[in-house]
């Protein structure tokens, strides 16, 4: 399953909704094309989002709901965040979703592991920090 539907709001209905709210933060002074991508370990599910700026990304992702039906159980996901300071995702991130498209080891990135319950609302907080 890709999922690439955003809502506002989750939670109940019949069959019941499995909902990632993302949080993202960053503080310090870096600029440059930002990147969100989640994906769960089994495959199922595909998140990706791309700004002119972490600020504009912020914007986009605080917030907002990202839901699905289906499934049984719960899911593993890992989440990343980055500024593309290096410059180096012009070409490798045309396609967000492309497995090339990931952040150098140069560029303040933020990452996150969980555990999404099945049935529930989880809030994914990801600080990004400056190497």
């Amino acid at each position: 399953m890709l999922a690439s539907v955003v809502f506002s709001g989750c939670g109940g209905g019949s069959p019941p909704e499995t909902c990632i709210q993302q949080q993202v933060s960053y503080s310090g002074a870096a600029a440059g094309p930002s990147f969100f991508k989640a994906s769960s370990t089994d495959g199922s599910l595909l998140l990706t989002q791309a700004s002119a700026s972490i600020t504009a990304l912020e914007q986009t992702l605080n917030g907002l709901y990202f839901c699905w039906n289906g499934g049984s159980g719960d899911l593993d996901v890992n989440v990343r965040v980055w500024i593309d300071k290096s410059g180096a995702a012009s070409t490798t991130c045309a396609d967000v979703a492309a497995a090339s498209c990931e952040p150098a080891q140069s560029d303040p990135q933020g990452h996150r592991a969980v555990v999404v319950p099945f049935g529930k609302v989880t809030t994914i907080p990801v600080l990004i920090v400056d190497p």
